[in-house]
């Protein structure tokens, strides 16, 4: 993790706590892995102009979907959308814990409306489905991703 998990550095076979905690943050660990920082991630795994998909677990047992897109200040430039159609999820605490800019609607409800209408970025998640979408847009310099779980 190349920005450190609450400005720590840590290795790849650091345990990733349930919770971190310092002066500048106290978040769910599964998020802060993420590293989002300077509006891109800093996982260390990104590479420009690739999409980089991979599940990370806490010390507790909980499992995340992690989506990175690009590599800040690597002119990635790249747009993907991804479809989560799992029946297992349904009535479950699941759902997007980090958008990477956070930008565009984010929906989490039972109405199962698609991200059909949103030209860069849109998330959506229905609960009651098991069902979501996320419409992902990596701008020239910053990288574009997701942390799902």
């Amino acid at each position: 993790v190349t920005d450190g998990l609450c400005g720590r550095q840590v290795s790849a076979n650091t345990p990733i706590p349930v919770q971190t905690t310092g002066s500048s943050c106290n978040k769910p660990g599964l998020v802060d892995f993420y590293g989002y920082s300077r509006s891109s991630a800093n996982v260390g795994y990104e590479q420009a102009r690739t999409a980089i998909l991979y599940f990370i677990q806490d010390v507790a047992g909980s499992v995340a979907f992690v989506v990175t897109f690009g590599r800040r200040g690597h002119g990635s430039r790249l747009k993907a959308g991804l479809i989560i159609d799992s029946p297992d999820l349904t009535n479950t605490s699941i759902g997007f814990l980090l958008r990477d800019d956070a930008s565009g609607p984010n929906v989490n409800d039972a109405t199962g409306q698609p991200c059909n209408n949103h030209d860069t970025e849109c998330w959506h998640w229905s609960p009651t489905r098991g069902f979501g979408q996320a419409r992902m847009a990596a701008g020239a310099q910053f990288t574009d991703g997701m942390v799902f779980g």
